[in-house]
């Protein structure tokens, strides 16, 4: 039997291509005079390097202004983190308020909402309640 199942993987044809799925993706633009920072970062556990990346559009989704960076954080929270901080800093300098943020990483939102830090994170490099203050001012 075990033969006859090695035969039979070893001669059937296998697709080399997969079926191609599409799926439709939205990006909404903010309101009119405002801007929309997009946040995204990856995290690879074994060697602790990660990328930042952020993008601000204005109300027509034309691209105002972005940045990528590689850096070392202790976890992907801290970069998901690390990249919001940044494009705040951003934000701040360039006067890109009020200003519409969009993640995908539901820890960071909560963070944000409810001003706290982690507990396994270092409070003065990813302090949420700084960041809320800041976004707040001006939303």
């Amino acid at each position: 039997m075990q033969r006859a199942i090695e035969f039979k993987f070893l001669t059937e044809k296998f697709s080399i291509n997969p079926p191609k799925l599409f799926i439709k993706i939205n990006w909404h633009k903010p309101p009119r005079g405002w801007f929309k920072l997009n946040v995204d970062a990856n995290f690879n556990n074994y060697n602790q390097n990660c990328s930042l990346g952020d993008v601000f559009r204005n109300a027509n989704g034309n691209w105002v202004v972005g940045f990528t960076k590689s850096t070392h954080v202790n976890g992907s929270l801290a970069a998901e983190l690390k990249a919001l901080r940044e494009g705040v800093r951003i934000a701040t300098k360039w006067k890109l308020f009020p200003l519409e943020i969009e993640t995908n990483c539901t820890k960071v939102v909560n963070a944000l909402v409810e001003g706290y830090t982690p507990a396994h994170l270092p409070a003065g490099e990813y302090d949420c309640s700084s960041t809320s203050k800041k976004v707040s001012k001006y939303g």
